[in-house]
């Protein structure tokens, strides 16, 4: 039935949709060029940023991507292929070092590569997450960045249509709040045409355990079972990425330039001595055997390479951490001690709340899911934490400030720990929206072409292992409801007698990432060891700006689609506010070009139990239902 039905899809999508595959914003050579803004990785911030930057026509862009412009591959297109290997060129297929907490092994950390980048290929997932979230930003001093400073410009990126079919009787679409979603931007977002009926047991389970159903979760507060929006057009019910939605409908602008195959391998700084750098050009290789080249930028430099590669970009250039800067080949211009990855957070909780949690989800129903809170406190905890962490004030103090916001998060009653998503295959699987371990990511050598050390740390904090054990014990309960045990074939079960060993024996086993890489160039004051400022500018540089993911100071508890677009959004008005317009230009450069032709939580934690994920009758054909739980 599976394969009739996509089957029907494919040949209705097939015929109506046609891929802008070449177009004239295109080019071959930008080398000794120069443009107003370069763009470094055409992914969804960058995409984004570049997009609304070249709305003046005053102005000259350049978004340069190591991969390609896709052909608008099925395996790009349909969402049946989520979860498949998508098409390796596609991919920047990493691996993480090894890890402790997991026997010893890594794990695949892949990357989107292509204009579009990682919406190329995700789980289409779009939603925002809580608003303490991001008020905890602000809280963190970084001024204009809370939800409310948000939410016009995660509107502003999309066109949001409540066009769900014939879905739950449970959670009535009607009951959506239009004033938090927005009606004309550029990134389509909707729900599948199709739901299979037994999408109602899933809710019904919930309901029995006396867990709220949300008709509206990116209100930010996102509590309880909802539908997920994806990130799909209504009608034609095909993946929206970001070249869909920000390049295609602008390709013709003849300051919209985008330049594929083109690796950015270094920043290039004035050499002059003023006290803050001045970026002034990149160099791009097509390869490691291939030349060398250099364009030249008038005003900024902007990174939105991702999580993963705007820090690595950041380090071949010069701007490092304390113990990089010691360990590679390259020659510090700025040594930056927040360098690191902040995709965790530390937490510490008490064992006495522990055993009561325990004992309530053991308990026949959770009548006080809404109001349970936990007593968290927040010592220093050294051992849990990456090495160059212990004899840097700047870390301990950011580390300090990020552990006190979250625990003032998390005693809040309406804020999610973790998150149990049902999969359009029936999988019921775990991500651990909070993770307080943390990783990082660096550069081992001058080689731009060489992968950078990734190490996530995961489930280094007990903390980590803790809620994702009872997240797998909530999961438990879930699958004995009764509307559950209905369900045929049966869901494979665990052990009833399983202690909290065998589960944490579990989780080492089969947890990985989220793929939602962020937090590796966060924006705080530099007191709190942060590597960008509010204005997104990297500290000790007049120009060279970063507006990815990798910004991010505290993972909001969403997946990060939705939030890459409106912080990106809202980067590309900062830009514009501050950008130096022609008439009241002082640079003599007469390399005037104007009208030139010429790509992750390790932040979150998904628990994917092959066992659990047999059954093909529970959710509906590429749909997704979401319990984010306050159970913690």
């Amino acid at each position: 039935m599976k394969h009739s039905f996509l089957l029907g899809l494919l040949l209705h999508t097939s015929l109506s949709w046609g891929r802008t595959l070449n177009s004239r914003s295109i080019i071959n050579n930008a080398n000794n060029q120069t443009f107003d803004f370069i763009v470094v990785g055409c992914g969804a911030a960058g995409l984004t940023v570049s997009a609304r930057l070249s709305e003046d026509e005053d102005v000259s862009v350049l978004c340069l991507e190591a991969g390609e412009l896709d052909q608008g591959e099925d395996q790009i297109q349909f969402p049946y292929y989520i979860g498949l290997q998508p098409p390796n060129f596609y991919v920047w297929g990493m691996h993480s070092v090894p890890q402790n907490q997991l026997n010893g092994e890594g794990r695949y950390v892949p990357v989107g590569r292509g204009v579009g980048g990682g919406t190329l290929i995700n789980g289409l997932i779009w939603n925002r997450g809580n608003q303490d979230g991001y008020n905890a930003w602000n809280e963190l001093g970084n001024d204009g960045w809370g939800w409310d400073d948000l939410l016009p410009y995660f509107k502003k990126s999309e066109t949001y249509t409540p066009k769900i079919y014939n879905t739950s009787t449970l959670i009535e679409p009607h009951l959506q709040n239009s004033s938090v979603h927005g009606d004309s931007g550029p990134m389509h977002v909707s729900y599948p045409e199709y739901y299979w009926p037994q999408s109602d047991n899933y809710f019904e389970a919930l309901l029995e355990l006396d867990i709220p159903l949300s008709a509206e979760p990116n209100e930010g507060l996102e509590a309880g079972g909802y539908f997920v929006p994806l990130n799909i057009h209504p009608d034609e019910q095909i993946r929206w990425d970001a070249r869909k939605g920000y390049y295609d409908p602008n390709a013709n602008r003849t300051n919209f330039n985008v330049q594929v195959n083109s690796q950015v391998t270094k920043i290039l700084f004035e050499d002059n001595e003023a006290e803050e750098l001045r970026a002034h050009a990149v160099e791009y290789s097509a390869g490691r055997d291939e030349p060398v080249q250099t364009v030249f930028a008038r005003q900024e430099v902007i990174l939105a390479a991702g999580g993963l590669f705007s820090p690595k970009l950041l380090e071949l250039s010069g701007i490092a951490a304390i113990e990089q800067s010691l360990t590679s080949d390259v020659t510090p211009n700025i040594t930056n001690n927040a360098k690191r990855n902040s995709l965790n957070r530390e937490l510490a909780l008490g064992r006495q709340n522990l055993a009561e949690l325990l004992h309530f989800l053991r308990s026949a129903r959770s009548p006080t899911l809404e109001t349970r809170t936990l007593d968290l406190h927040a010592p220093a905890q050294p051992d849990y934490l990456p090495s160059n962490y212990e004899n840097e004030t700047t870390l301990q103090n950011g580390y300090l400030a990020q552990l006190v916001s979250t625990i003032n998060d998390l005693n809040q009653s309406y804020t999610p720990i973790f998150e149990n998503l049902n999969d359009n295959a029936g999988g019921l699987h775990l991500a651990l929206m909070r993770p307080l371990s943390r990783g990082t990511t660096h550069i081992t050598s001058d080689d731009p072409f060489r992968v950078p050390a990734i190490d996530p740390r995961w489930l280094s904090h007990p903390f980590d292992f803790d809620t994702l054990i009872l997240g797998l014990q909530l999961n438990q309960r879930i699958l004995h409801t009764a509307p559950i045990q209905v369900l045929q074939p049966s869901y494979p079960d665990l052990d009833e007698d399983a202690s909290e060993d065998q589960m944490a024996e579990l989780i080492r086993n089969h947890v990985g990432t989220q793929f939602h890489y962020s937090g590796t160039a966060a924006m705080l004051p530099l007191s709190l060891g942060g590597v960008v400022s509010d204005e997104l500018i990297v500290y000790g540089t007049q120009n060279l700006r970063v507006v990815d993911t990798s910004i991010l100071p505290i993972v909001p508890g969403a997946h990060t689609q939705a939030v890459a677009f409106g912080v990106a959004e809202k980067a590309a008005d900062i830009i514009k506010g501050q950008r130096v317009h022609p008439d009241t230009e002082t640079d003599d450069d007469d390399d005037d070009d104007d009208d030139s032709e010429g790509g992750e939580d390790s932040g979150s934690l998904r628990l994917s139990i092959p066992a659990m994920t047999q059954t093909l009758v529970l959710t509906g054909m590429l749909g997704l239902w979401m319990l984010s739980s306050t159970v913690l």
